[in-house]
């Protein structure tokens, strides 16, 4: 039987925009004080180009293209300087046109069961409805979203899936969407309502940086519940 537990947990920032992706390397963030000596020398290089570039420095992983940057981490300890990786290569990039920015916290859950681990697609995805259309039906992938806990427009999105990676296991995706447009989030009628992401402005640089420092905390926490109730559904108690 698998011993109940995450079994992997991961936390990327992806901030959406205009980019250059040739410009990012592990020198330049060296040289930008983002990263210590030790990452730089640990680096392994996937690509750079001017379309896309993805390297890894030690903890801390880039990916990049034309319209999106993504830093991220596979180690918890370092959650918090993952943010100020972030803060500080927006405030390197003087200039850049941002649009929105999504802090995205993924785990896998190794259940104390199977029936445990059944149990979840059982509640999230009913399978009587499907009596007569599918045979031995069972939950691929189910995606919620629920409206903002606070002022700014966007989203909160949790993506509940049985884990490819680890067996009798459950992955949690938690992503918390932000972005910036001329409505305000008082303007918009329903709970959820998909709202265009306005055109990148370098005027929202700052907007970022203070959401990321203002409900950095407040992000992980919602997270952490949103995956304690997953594995509730499976009769466990809470992480």
């Amino acid at each position: 039987m698998a011993s109940r537990g995450i079994a992997a947990e991961s936390l990327s920032v992806v901030v959406l925009g205009q980019f250059n992706p040739a410009v990012f390397s592990p020198l330049w963030f060296f040289d930008e004080l983002l990263i210590g000596r030790s990452e730089r020398e640990q680096a392994e290089m996937g690509v750079v180009s001017n379309e896309v570039t993805s390297f890894q420095m030690g903890w801390l992983r880039l990916t990049a293209n034309t319209s999106m940057l993504q830093l991220s981490t596979t180690e918890p300890e370092e959650f918090v300087r993952l943010r100020d990786a972030v803060i500080g290569t927006l405030r390197a990039l003087t200039g850049t046109p941002v649009a929105a920015v999504g802090i995205n916290h993924d785990v896998h859950v190794t259940m104390d069961s199977i029936h445990s681990y059944n149990r979840i697609g059982h509640v999230l995805a009913p399978k009587s409805p499907w009596d007569g259309v599918l045979q031995s039906p069972g939950m691929r992938s189910v995606i919620l979203w629920g409206a903002r806990p606070d002022d700014h427009v966007g989203r909160v999105q949790i993506r509940v899936e049985p884990s490819q990676q680890f067996p009798q296991s459950v992955y949690i995706q938690n992503n918390d969407h932000y972005q910036f447009t001329a409505t305000q989030a008082s303007e918009l009628e329903g709970s959820w309502q998909i709202t265009e992401i306005g055109p990148p402005s370098s005027q929202h640089v700052e907007s970022v940086i203070n959401v990321l420092q203002a409900n950095w905390d407040a992000s992980l926490a919602r997270a952490t519940v949103a995956e304690s109730r997953v594995v509730e559904l499976g009769g466990e108690e809470a992480l």
